[in-house]
């Protein structure tokens, strides 16, 4: 369930958060895919995927971008938490670990090729770790306070840039409704200047996310670029992202049901899942400020209280 706060309280509660160092998002790295429920699959994923819940769908692929293929041998590729329903999995490398039941196919086209049935919790106990901690990242995320502003066209069509200014930790952020982006007409296309940001923050606000228009042209098609970007919905509830052009940056909606059509150039954190289209590498390279005792004890109620909604 998404959580109902407003940013200014989210920020009396985090506000300690912000006057310690920056870490780095290693989990958005470690795992391409990351849904923290039920999962229903069509198309494929470049990197790891972590699944808490059911993963359903006719196929699905996963590791097909993990190079060298060696390296992955060992390594859990796909780790679903409940029963999969999937008629057809294709592992590109490594291996299939699964605490719940099988049916349909399991193909190891890689280095690897193991099934491992999981039943000692360690799954659970792993998915409840990341959701904590990403839940939290998001929360730390919005509570920031934007180092500019970005115009968005009204009346007429135009084009939108993204003018990164950083903080002193290298962290450009953007706070902004999605209906500015996402819901408006008039947006064509969407470049950004990093400036020499080493991450970049898109803190957009909005319960329903809908996306139908613009096209991620200029910088924001270089790799190099948009794995520094990062689009934190942290109060979404579902996104909607089925005629739109392909997403450059990572997506985090820890309280989201996602349902796309339209490939994602870099990994993906949400509650619950519906992919029609690919999710690609890389993944999110840039920074998530880091948390200290009192911030964390001040998080753990607020997340507590989403858990009871």
């Amino acid at each position: 369930m998404p959580i109902f706060l407003s940013r200014c309280a989210i920020a009396a509660c985090v506000g300690s958060m912000l006057s310690v160092s920056a870490a780095r998002a290693n989990l958005l790295q470690d795992y391409n895919l990351i849904v923290f429920e039920n999962a229903t699959s069509t198309s494929n994923v470049f990197g790891r995927t972590l699944i808490g819940g059911n993963l359903g769908g006719p196929a699905s692929d996963y590791g097909l971008r993990l190079l060298p293929a060696s390296n992955f041998g060992t390594t859990d590729v796909l780790t679903v938490g409940g029963n999969i329903t999937t008629n057809n999995i294709n592992m590109a490398a490594g291996d299939l670990r699964r605490a719940g039941t099988r049916s349909g196919n399991v193909n190891f086209n890689g280095p690897g090729g193991n099934e491992i049935i999981d039943n000692s919790g360690s799954i659970a106990s792993t998915v409840a770790s990341v959701r904590a901690q990403l839940e939290s990242a998001s929360l730390l995320m919005i509570a920031r306070a934007a180092t500019n502003t970005v115009n968005f066209p009204s009346g007429q069509p135009a084009g939108v840039v993204f003018n990164c200014v950083p903080a002193s930790d290298g962290a450009a952020i953007f706070n902004f409704a999605a209906s500015s982006l996402f819901g408006n007409s008039n947006v064509q296309q969407i470049d950004i200047n990093l400036n020499g940001a080493t991450s970049v923050v898109m803190n957009v606000t909005g319960l329903t996310i809908g996306w139908s228009m613009g096209n991620f042209v200029g910088n924001f098609v270089n790799p190099n670029v948009y794995s520094r970007v990062i689009w934190n919905f942290a109060d979404a509830a579902n996104i909607n992202w089925l005629n739109g052009g392909s997403l450059r940056g990572s997506l985090l909606a820890p309280g989201a049901r996602l349902e796309f059509a339209s490939v994602i150039e870099g990994s993906v954190a949400v509650r619950e899942l519906d992919q029609r289209s690919e999710v690609h590498l890389p993944g999110y390279t840039g920074l998530i400020p880091s948390p200290g005792t009192a911030a964390l004890m001040a998080l753990a109620g607020i997340l507590a209280s989403r858990r009871r909604r």
